[in-house]
């Protein structure tokens, strides 16, 4: 099955978003954007919308020249994202909280899915909840589209996840990743001067943000709220990374809690935040 395989990974950046050429839309398509307009009041995400249903269209276009070439029965196409929305470009991470560059769940839960005639008809229409990083796509398609050893690749950080995407529908996933490192870094905030004076002296400072099965440890990370279904803020997402660290920490329960609203810090058995402290 994995030879003569084509690999298919679609990426998308839209950072701005130009009237698409009228060719590429449907009448049903510009009425969807004209009814996000009513709802949003906002130009640019009706221009998205018809970015997007122009991504669409090509996206069909593409399926269909495959399929004409008889190319699709051995593609395996890739479709997934990089990180959570952007407030002041109209992205949108709802229910979600926070958004790009942090470390709550609308910074990092994205979608993605896989598709193409190579991948087995047992297995399309189902869904996988499993964790899973953007490093383990290397790993994964070596071992399933390739057909290789992974670890011939060397030392990798991946995780192979091929014969959870492969398998049947009730079958039951197996779920490679336990555990996430999101981030760690350590920062010192320099003291401020004024007329030769100092104000303080250097604080180091600690970001943070760790997966361990069901529960997150995110701590140090910038204050941030939860995204509307209709409401886009302005605010600038670019160098919230950079943004002072909060002296604190959440941890969560993501099975249960995934929007991240209830904060078990002093809650949490101490076995379970030893460990995460631990790791």
């Amino acid at each position: 099955m994995n030879s003569h395989c084509n690999i298919l990974i679609m990426c998308l950046f839209t950072n701005y978003f130009p009237q698409p050429p009228a060719k590429y839309l449907t009448e049903e398509q510009v009425n969807a954007s004209t009814e996000v307009y009513d709802k949003t009041n906002s130009i640019q995400r009706k221009l998205l919308t018809l970015t997007l249903a122009t991504v669409d269209r090509t996206f069909a276009n593409l399926v269909t020249y495959l399929k004409e070439k008889d190319m699709y029965d051995n593609t395996l196409i890739v479709v997934a994202s990089d990180n959570g929305g952007c407030s002041n470009e109209m992205g949108s991470s709802y229910p979600l909280r926070g958004q790009k560059y942090t470390m709550f769940e609308g910074g990092l839960r994205v979608n993605a899915f896989v598709t193409g005639g190579y991948l087995p008809e047992s297995t399309r229409g189902r869904s996988l909840d499993c964790m899973f990083h953007n490093v383990d796509w290397l790993p994964t398609l070596v071992a399933g589209a390739v057909g290789a050893d992974p670890e011939a690749l060397g030392p990798l950080d991946g995780v192979n996840h091929w014969d959870d995407l492969v398998m049947g529908m009730d079958a039951t996933p197996q779920c490679y990743r336990d555990e996430m490192i999101h981030t760690i870094e350590v920062g010192v905030e320099a003291p401020t001067y004024v007329k030769g004076e100092s104000s303080g002296s250097a604080i180091d400072s600690l970001r943070a943000g760790l997966r361990m099965g069901d529960y997150k440890l995110v701590y140090g990370e910038q204050l941030s709220g939860w995204w509307s279904d209709v409401e886009y803020s302005p605010t600038e997402c670019y160098g919230a990374a950079t943004t002072i660290f909060v002296p604190y920490g959440y941890v969560f329960n993501i099975a249960e809690d995934f929007t991240e609203r209830t904060n078990l810090m002093d809650m949490v058995d101490d076995t379970i935040l030893s460990k995460l402290w631990q790791r």
